[in-house]
Protein backbone atom coordinates (compact mmCIF):
# COMPACT_ATOMS: atom_id res chain seq x y z
CA UNK A 1 0.00 0.00 0.00
CA UNK A 2 1.31 3.47 -0.87
CA UNK A 3 1.66 6.05 1.91
CA UNK A 4 1.37 9.81 1.34
CA UNK A 5 1.21 13.00 3.39
CA UNK A 6 -1.57 15.59 3.63
CA UNK A 7 -1.00 18.11 0.83
CA UNK A 8 0.45 15.56 -1.62
CA UNK A 9 -1.08 15.23 -5.05
CA UNK A 10 -1.63 11.53 -5.71
CA UNK A 11 -1.82 9.95 -9.16
CA UNK A 12 -4.17 6.99 -9.11
CA UNK A 13 -3.68 4.57 -11.99
CA UNK A 14 -5.53 1.58 -13.35
CA UNK A 15 -5.02 -0.87 -16.22
CA UNK A 16 -8.40 -2.01 -17.53
CA UNK A 17 -8.96 -5.11 -19.68
CA UNK A 18 -12.18 -6.69 -20.87
CA UNK A 19 -13.19 -10.36 -20.58
CA UNK A 20 -11.06 -11.25 -23.64
CA UNK A 21 -8.03 -9.70 -21.91
CA UNK A 22 -7.96 -6.86 -24.43
CA UNK A 23 -7.14 -3.36 -23.24
CA UNK A 24 -10.23 -1.18 -22.96
CA UNK A 25 -10.84 1.89 -25.08
CA UNK A 26 -14.19 2.95 -23.63
CA UNK A 27 -15.25 5.88 -21.50
CA UNK A 28 -13.86 5.54 -17.98
CA UNK A 29 -14.95 7.21 -14.76
CA UNK A 30 -13.12 7.37 -11.43
CA UNK A 31 -14.66 7.79 -8.00
CA UNK A 32 -12.65 8.50 -4.85
CA UNK A 33 -13.80 7.86 -1.27
CA UNK A 34 -12.03 9.83 1.46
CA UNK A 35 -11.47 8.53 5.03
CA UNK A 36 -14.71 10.23 6.17
CA UNK A 37 -16.71 8.26 3.59
CA UNK A 38 -17.37 11.12 1.15
CA UNK A 39 -17.37 10.02 -2.51
CA UNK A 40 -16.42 12.36 -5.35
CA UNK A 41 -15.69 12.00 -9.05
CA UNK A 42 -12.13 12.55 -10.27
CA UNK A 43 -11.24 13.60 -13.81
CA UNK A 44 -9.54 10.80 -15.76
CA UNK A 45 -6.94 10.90 -18.50
CA UNK A 46 -5.69 8.17 -20.84
CA UNK A 47 -1.95 8.23 -21.58
CA UNK A 48 -2.19 4.90 -23.45
CA UNK A 49 -4.83 2.36 -24.45
CA UNK A 50 -6.15 0.61 -21.36
CA UNK A 51 -4.23 2.82 -18.89
CA UNK A 52 -6.16 5.45 -16.96
CA UNK A 53 -5.00 8.14 -14.53
CA UNK A 54 -6.76 10.44 -12.11
CA UNK A 55 -5.26 12.95 -9.67
CA UNK A 56 -6.39 14.08 -6.23
CA UNK A 57 -4.84 16.33 -3.58
CA UNK A 58 -4.90 14.75 -0.13
CA UNK A 59 -6.59 16.82 2.57
CA UNK A 60 -7.37 14.21 5.24
CA UNK A 61 -5.41 11.51 7.06
CA UNK A 62 -6.54 7.88 6.78
CA UNK A 63 -7.25 5.29 4.11
CA UNK A 64 -8.49 6.54 0.72
CA UNK A 65 -10.19 4.26 -1.84
CA UNK A 66 -10.70 4.70 -5.57
CA UNK A 67 -12.52 2.87 -8.35
CA UNK A 68 -12.08 3.15 -12.12
CA UNK A 69 -14.96 1.83 -14.20
CA UNK A 70 -15.49 1.69 -17.96
CA UNK A 71 -18.95 2.22 -19.39
CA UNK A 72 -20.38 1.49 -22.79
CA UNK A 73 -19.40 -1.42 -25.05
CA UNK A 74 -16.49 -2.54 -22.87
CA UNK A 75 -17.19 -3.36 -19.24
CA UNK A 76 -14.25 -3.41 -16.81
CA UNK A 77 -13.35 -2.03 -13.38
CA UNK A 78 -10.42 -1.71 -11.04
CA UNK A 79 -10.05 -0.54 -7.46
CA UNK A 80 -7.20 0.53 -5.22
CA UNK A 81 -6.37 2.32 -1.99
CA UNK A 82 -3.66 4.33 -0.31
CA UNK A 83 -2.96 5.80 3.13
CA UNK A 84 -2.41 9.44 4.06
CA UNK A 85 -0.42 10.21 7.22
CA UNK A 86 -1.61 12.77 9.74
CA UNK A 87 0.46 15.95 9.83
CA UNK A 88 2.36 17.02 12.93
CA UNK A 89 1.81 20.65 11.90
CA UNK A 90 -1.43 22.67 12.09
Amino acid sequence: MNIYDIGDQVRMQCLLKDYDNALTTGTVTCEVKDPSGNVAAATTSTPATGIYHAFITIDEAGIWYYRFESVGATIAAGEGSFTANASQFP
